[in-house]
């Protein structure tokens, strides 16, 4: 019985000492420091958006008929989380401004086997951010991933 009862009283202290370990943190560290410490990182940029993939007809230059598509994903940095989240609110102009200009002109390069332009493509889709977004436009546009479709 006293076995029993010092087990329990061991359980209990365990318990608790994980328990505090866990509600206090790191031992000499209040949680209030933790918690701005925290929310300071957090606002600290770059802050990226990745858009939903954009479908980009590749055309053949004498016929101008598409050939395939290209599935292009895009992130978006910006230097505040205010910019992203006005960029995210204006989704559907951004993919409009894309989807037209790189309708209009091709991104792959004049020898095929060099595949897409990146450079390209990029400083196209930064003037077209710009000109949707003004001062809130992004730093920079990346190519994530670029899939040949069919």
């Amino acid at each position: 019985m006293a076995r029993e009862c010092s087990r329990r009283l061991f359980g209990k202290v365990i318990v608790a000492v994980l328990m505090s370990v866990l509600v206090l943190g790191n031992p000499g560290h209040s949680m209030a420091a933790g918690s701005s410490e925290e929310e300071e990182n957090a606002e600290v940029g770059p802050f990226y958006w990745e858009m939903e993939p954009l479908s980009i007809p590749v055309r053949s230059k004498r016929s101008g008929r598409t050939k395939y598509y290209m599935f292009m994903t895009l992130s978006m940095e910006f230097a505040e989380r205010s910019q992203k989240e006005y960029s995210e609110r204006l989704a559907p102009r951004i993919r409009d401004a894309f989807l037209m200009e790189m309708n209009g002109t091709g991104a792959v390069h004049d020898d095929p086997a060099n595949g897409v332009n990146l450079a390209l493509v990029k400083s196209r889709l930064k003037k077209q951010a710009e000109k949707v977004l003004g001062g809130n436009a992004p730093t920079d546009i990346l190519v994530v991933r670029v899939i040949k479709g069919s």
